[in-house]
């Protein structure tokens, strides 16, 4: 049965040498459990330009790279086959804590598939991650990231 693909997830390549020297690249993909909210920035700057008279002169604009804020959920319960979500394993919330600082430490590119649309590359420049009382078996989790522009 296939994985049903939640709201958000982020694929990156890991690159990897055999024992015979070959390299190769895998793909990694973190699915999450849940998303509680998604945050989307596109923002430019206007160039401006003082004069003698007092004013800006304006003739164009700096385009910022876009942003993207995800929080979600990720949990130790193992999930029913029902639920087509990603099983993780028992220590789930250790695994992609883990994973996702090193996206950040390692300024990793990575794809990321929302329901507003894919961005791609993105470097996640924060990952903060929060276990409440109650919540002992699960984490929320924000990742802050740019995409980055190549030419």
């Amino acid at each position: 049965m296939p994985i049903k693909k939640v709201p958000a997830s982020i694929a990156y390549d890991i690159a990897s040498t055999d024992a015979e020297g070959i390299e190769t690249t895998e793909t990694q993909l973190i699915d999450f459990h849940a998303i509680v909210s998604e945050d989307h920035e596109a923002s430019a700057t206007v160039a401006k330009y003082p004069v003698q008279t007092g004013l800006h002169i304006s003739n164009h604009s700096i385009r910022k790279n876009r942003s993207i804020k995800l929080v979600g959920l990720i949990t130790n319960v193992q999930l029913t086959s029902a639920t087509n979500f990603r099983d993780y394993g028992l220590d789930a919330v250790s695994l992609v804590k883990e994973a996702l600082t090193a996206l950040v430490n390692n300024g990793t590119e990575c794809k990321v598939t929302t329901n507003a649309g894919i961005y791609n590359p993105v470097v996640f420049t924060r990952f903060n991650t929060v276990q409440k009382a109650g919540m002992m078996n699960s984490a929320e989790f924000t990742m802050i990231g740019e995409e980055v522009v190549k030419i």
